[in-house]
């Protein structure tokens, strides 16, 4: 160190002087630190800060008795407090347990050191555990689970505990963590009813213990009961049946028993029931052999367990079908056979009835209270409709109808045509012919008689017996065919006269008649003839015929047969032996109205047409 001294005028001398100075720097003084003890929760921030009075910048280091230790010095800073105070901050993030200790804050400058201490603790949170569900209700035989949920900054200690009457397998725990978040499973299959009660899961660290409680209800429920039937709902009489019952009990049903119509059924016919291969079902089956009628009505099928019994119901109707007639067909008969009418039914306790076609004299009928019923000889009469009646024992009636045809010889050829048509004419005196045949049927019983009729009246009969009229027939052939004819050697009037016959036509039919049965025939269409002859007079005037003066006079000179009708030509013979002509037209009744002497005479008739003449003569008397 130098040191000079100037005098300033008026004695303007300088004087100086040279030595060595010695400077001591004091130690650090006044240190603090703050906070002088701190807690804090794991996983925070801590701060301490160190302050000093120094005359020159110290060193500031921190030391520690956790066993974390301490990573990096801090800056050591300026105070704004004075300009000898300086400062040190250490700051502890994300604390842990290992940061507990003793911190010790050392200031050191030229003059010496000075140190402090504070103390540190970690305090560990407890809170952070949830249960759920907090209330279950679980179904019989399924899977318990229960989820623990724990937030702790420490690995914490995690016990299951229960109120229930049963043990937790520690195989049914699985503990998993993500961070501090821990995660306990409880998972325990099949419970059973001892499984209700409240489960606790808690938790235990540095902190303390803590713990969550979840109420668990194991529930049973009643079987649940279905039926179904085979066939659905309806029953065959004299078939079979099967009900099924289909139980879901989460517990094996201690019994599933059937009652119909509200009657247990027997032990003897209670089904056994078994489980399925679908989880908690089990069947029972009734069978049900040779359905009647009182197996009708309702089945109830129950099913009982712990928690109760279920049930259900199925009303069953038995169906009595109804009688089928089979086999019944219209039949085609030959006359003269025997046949039977078979009504083959199907049913249950058939009665029969048959209402038959009232057939003549000539057949029977039997078995109207049979299936068969046998019919013959067929006859023409034997046509119809033949009713079969089937009524089973609960009064179900069905009918069929079988139609008999009678079938008799067939007309195979004739030249008899329809009357209804124009009818022939055949001349008086000329040969004419009808003819017809008829086939027999192969199996007829009998043979066939052919004869003619003419006008309803049977050849032979008196109708035309005064007939030039011949009938030759022929028998069955290898082919059961006959033929028959009936010849005019000639035609004459006399076979187209008849007393209940206005006009001069017959009707020729040829008539088939089948075996004795003579009221069984087959007949062709009727043929009419139409006779063309000349007049017959068979009634004449009298030869000598006498008439009253003044009466009426009749000529009887109308012809009794005649076709086409004549002409008519009456005359008088004067006494000069010519003749006076006093009608001239179509025939018909020519009288005198007042006879007088004048009228007396000789009178000829003549009677004409294109096929003959005839003529009478006689005389008038008048008196």
């Amino acid at each position: 160190i130098s040191c000079q001294i100037i005098s300033y005028p008026p004695f303007e001398q300088v004087f100086s002087n040279a030595g060595v100075l010695t400077i001591r720097v004091p130690p650090p003084s006044y240190l603090t630190i703050t906070p002088t003890s701190l807690s804090v929760n794991h996983s925070d921030t801590a701060t301490f800060t160190c302050t000093v009075t120094s005359l020159t910048t110290p060193n500031i280091t921190w030391t520690t008795t956790a066993t974390a230790g301490i990573t990096s010095q801090p800056n050591v800073l300026a105070s704004s407090q004075g300009s000898d105070m300086y400062t040190s901050s250490l700051v502890l993030i994300g604390v842990t347990l290992d940061s507990i200790g003793s911190y010790t804050c050392t200031a050191t400058n030229e003059g010496g050191s000075i140190n402090t201490t504070a103390m540190f603790n970690v305090t560990v949170p407890t809170s952070g555990v949830s249960l759920t569900p907090d209330s279950l209700e679980i179904y019989y035989n399924m899977t318990l689970e229960l989820n623990c949920r724990v937030f702790s900054v420490t690995p914490p200690t995690i016990n299951w505990t229960t109120t229930a009457n049963v043990t937790i397998p520690s195989e049914s725990i699985v503990t998993m963590n993500t961070g501090n978040m821990y995660k306990s499973v409880l998972t325990i299959d099949n419970i059973d009813l001892s499984y209700t009660g409240l489960y606790t899961c808690s938790f235990t660290n540095q902190g303390g213990t803590e713990s969550d409680v979840s109420n668990v209800t194991v529930i049973l429920p009643v079987p649940t009961v279905s039926i179904t039937s085979s066939p659905m709902k309806y029953a065959t009489y004299a078939d079979h049946q099967f009900i099924m019952c289909t139980v879901t009990s989460l517990m094996r049903p201690s019994s599933i028993v059937w009652y119909h119509n509200d009657t247990l059924i027997s032990s003897g016919a209670q089904p056994s029931f078994t489980a399925t291969v679908a989880p908690n079902t089990y069947t029972s089956v009734l069978v049900r052999d040779n359905v009647v009628l009182r197996d009708n009505g309702v089945y109830r099928c129950q099913a009982q367990n712990m928690a109760g019994i279920g049930a259900d119901n199925i009303t069953i109707n038995v169906f009595v079908p109804q009688p089928v007639i089979l086999n019944l067909n219209d039949i085609n008969a030959t006359i003269g056979l025997n046949i039977t009418l078979n009504c083959t039914a199907s049913g249950f306790g058939l009665t029969y009835d048959w209402e038959p076609v009232p057939c003549s004299s000539d057949c029977t009928i039997s078995g109207l209270n049979t299936p068969i019923l046998s019919l013959g000889p067929v006859v023409f009469g034997s046509a119809g409709e033949y009713v079969c009646n089937v009524t089973d024992f609960i009064g179900q009636k069905v009918s069929k109808i079988i139609t008999i045809t009678p079938l008799g010889p067939t007309l195979l050829s004739s030249n008899v045509s329809n009357c209804a048509a124009t009818p022939i004419q055949v001349i008086n005196g000329t040969n004419e012919f009808l003819q017809c045949s008829f086939q027999n049927r192969p199996d007829a019983p009998y043979n066939l008689t052919v004869d003619w009729f003419i006008s309803g009246q049977r050849f032979g009969t008196s109708r035309a017996s005064n007939a030039s009229t011949f009938v030759t027939t022929t028998p069955e052939d290898e082919n059961r065919i006959v033929t028959t004819m009936i010849s005019f050697n000639p035609v004459d009037y006399l076979n187209f006269i008849s007393p209940d016959i206005s006009s001069f036509e017959h009707a020729y039919t040829c008539t088939a008649f089948i075996g004795n049965f003579f009221n069984e025939q087959v007949t062709s269409n009727g043929t009419c003839l139409e006779g063309l002859f000349g007049p017959v007079l068979i009634t004449k005037p009298e030869e000598n015929s006498r008439a009253n003066l003044g009466d009426k006079f009749v000529f009887k000179c109308d012809p009794d047969y005649s076709n086409p009708r004549p002409h008519l030509q009456i005359n008088k013979t004067l006494t000069n032996g010519t003749e006076l002509n006093l009608y001239n037209g179509l025939s018909k009744l020519h009288s005198i109205a007042n006879v007088t002497f004048d009228d007396a005479g000789s009178y000829r008739c003549v009677l004409t047409n294109d096929y003959g003449r005839t003529e009478s003569n006689f005389q008038l008397i008048v008196q």
